[in-house]
C-alpha cells in the first residue's frame, strides 16, 4: 500500500513539474522579449534598497512574535519565525 501511495506521490510530483516547465517555457517565449527590456530599465539601486527594507521589515515581524511567544512559554527559534514569516 505505501510502494503504490509513493508512486502515484512520485507521479504527481513530476506531472506539476513538467506542467510548470510547460508553463514557464511557453512563458519566455511569449513575454520573454519584455521582460528583458523592462529588466534593462531596472535600477539596481533602488531595486536593492527595496529588498534591504524588506529583509529588515521581515526580521522585525520575526523578532516581534518571538517575543509575544516568549511572554506565552512557547518558545520557538528564530530561523522557524523568520521562514514562517516569510511564507506568510
Amino acid at each position: 500500500m505505501k510502494s503504490s501511495s509513493k508512486r502515484l506521490t512520485f507521479a504527481l510530483g513530476l506531472f506539476a513539474l513538467g506542467l510548470v516547465a510547460v508553463i514557464l517555457v511557453s512563458a519566455l517565449l511569449t513575454d520573454g522579449p519584455k521582460l528583458l527590456d523592462v529588466l534593462d530599465q531596472l535600477r539596481l539601486g533602488a531595486v536593492a534598497t527595496a529588498l534591504v527594507c524588506m529583509s529588515i521589515s521581515y526580521i522585525s515581524i520575526a523578532l516581534s512574535f518571538s517575543a509575544l511567544f516568549q511572554i506565552t512559554h512557547h518558545r520557538l527559534n528564530f530561523p522557524k519565525l523568520f521562514s514562517i514569516t516569510l511564507i506568510s
